[in-house]
């Protein structure tokens, strides 16, 4: 329609990604879309939830849950001024650690995926570990995924 985009039949409670994060863990990536939750864990190991749109709000009664099952949530948006400034918010209002990416030369780059799709997953993990994001190397990413 003319009016909407986009037509989904969940509602704001439904999490990208949920049903495959493990019942406990250290650390979790709250991010803004499925694509980067993906592109992160792919090669970090560090699982990753979007809400169902990127504009839709985390549920708080999701967030408390997240609080007992990791010991460190962290928040990672978009480096556009609307994430950054929406990232802020939530590490205010809940007190996860916030990531902001480095700002691109390339107006294309700004957000995990595009780090990742143009060439720059280095200068990704690196800021991720310059936050204090724990980097599972690729051998123990090779066995969890043999297991």
């Amino acid at each position: 329609s003319k009016k909407y985009k986009w037509r989904s039949s969940t509602n704001n409670d439904w999490l990208q990604n949920e049903s495959r994060l493990p019942e406990k863990g250290s650390q979790l990536i709250l991010q803004s879309s499925l694509k980067d939750s993906l592109c992160v864990e792919s090669w970090t190991g560090i699982p990753g939830i979007a809400p169902n749109s990127e504009t839709a709000p985390f549920p708080a009664s999701k967030l408390d849950d997240f609080e007992k099952r990791f010991d460190e949530i962290f928040i990672l948006f978009d480096t556009d001024t609307s994430g950054v400034e929406a990232s802020a918010e939530l590490s205010s209002q809940r007190g996860y650690k916030q990531i902001i990416l480095p700002k691109m030369d390339d107006d294309r780059i700004k957000d995990p995926s595009s780090f990742c799709w143009y060439g720059e997953t280095r200068t990704l993990i690196k800021s991720l570990n310059t936050h204090g994001v724990i980097l599972r190397s690729r051998q123990d990413l090779g066995n969890q995924a043999r297991e």
